[in-house]
């Protein structure tokens, strides 16, 4: 059932010239859904990066508007690329090629029709939740429950562009439990895995911001990924990954870095542009933590490329 409260509505943006069809679908759906209206290809594009809407509804029939470039459009950014489309045609239009050249897409024809219009709606709604669900576990890692090796490498792709068209720092934080393989063959195969959960959850809960990330990176490697993020504040997080590491005293009595479990990790931060791959930022991260390694392991080395 979906909120009257408009900080819980979903996000509708109609993009139509007319303003009988912008009134007529205010009306129909501005009681279940917050509103946002476009005239143009350009303010569409600009409203779906800005304000993030959970469906587009499109007027076809607009004169001056390539709508299979604009739809192309959303779909190549990542930002966009998932929400759904649907369009309003008339009802002699003929854009069966159209439509099917397009993904997540439905139609509505004219005259329009308000419990037609809200089925709709509903229904790309409800598929879209679908997919989400989906493709969110399978991003996961079973043993840990945190983002897999797959998910890492769509998250820092996406990040990487971001930072080059905001001009923003990007950092990367790869960590290693030390003498993790004698802690499994110490302490056996669930423990170790119960280890990696706990290691895993400490990481998570270090990270305070809704658009760092963390994923299992290999056996017992894990990656942060940090947009928006200076060296300085990168090496600090780390610091504060390890310690909470550490403050969960689980016994490691065959490690030779500590005690207890504990980990290494390696800091690299990067201001991307578009003559760089994030390949560059991965070999860097984990150079410093070869480093961490080196310099006996329970601490952090970083470097700003």
């Amino acid at each position: 059932m979906i909120s009257h409260h408009d900080d819980e509505k979903k996000r509708a943006l109609v993009v139509s010239a007319e303003p009988e069809n912008v009134k007529e679908l205010n009306s129909i759906l501005s009681k279940d859904y917050k509103m946002f209206f476009a005239a143009n290809d350009t303010d569409c594009l600009k409203i779906a990066h800005t304000e993030n809407p959970d469906i587009v509804i499109m007027d076809i029939t607009i004169m001056g508007i390539d709508c299979y470039q604009l739809c192309l459009e959303l779909r190549l950014n990542t930002e966009s690329e998932e929400i759904p489309i649907i369009f309003i045609e008339d009802c002699d239009s003929d854009d069966d090629e159209f439509r099917l050249n397009l993904s997540s897409v439905d139609y509505i024809t004219k005259p329009i029709k308000p419990a037609i219009v809200k089925l709709r709606v509903r229904n790309q709604l409800e598929l879209k939740l679908y997919k989400e669900f989906f493709r969110e576990m399978s991003a996961r890692d079973v043993i840990t429950n945190i983002n897999n090796r797959q998910r890492f490498d769509e998250c820092i792709g996406k990040e990487w562009k971001r930072a080059i068209r905001s001009g923003a720092y990007l950092s990367l934080i790869i960590i290693d439990i030390d003498y993790f393989k004698k802690f499994n063959d110490n302490y056996g195969r669930a423990a170790g895995d119960d280890c990696l959960r706990k290691v895993a959850q400490a990481i998570k809960k270090s990270l305070t911001r809704i658009t760092d990330m963390v994923a299992r990176y290999g056996e017992e490697e894990f990656g942060c990924i940090l947009p928006d993020t200076g060296y300085e504040g990168a090496f600090q997080l780390a610091q504060k990954i390890k310690d909470a590491v550490s403050s969960l005293e689980i016994q490691n009595e065959h490690s030779q870095a500590a005690p207890y479990v504990s980990i290494s990790l390696g800091v690299a931060t990067i201001l991307p542009n578009s003559k760089t791959a994030f390949s560059e930022l991965i070999d860097e991260a984990c150079r410093c933590l070869s480093q961490a390694k080196q310099n006996g392991g329970d601490c952090v080395a970083g470097q700003s490329c």
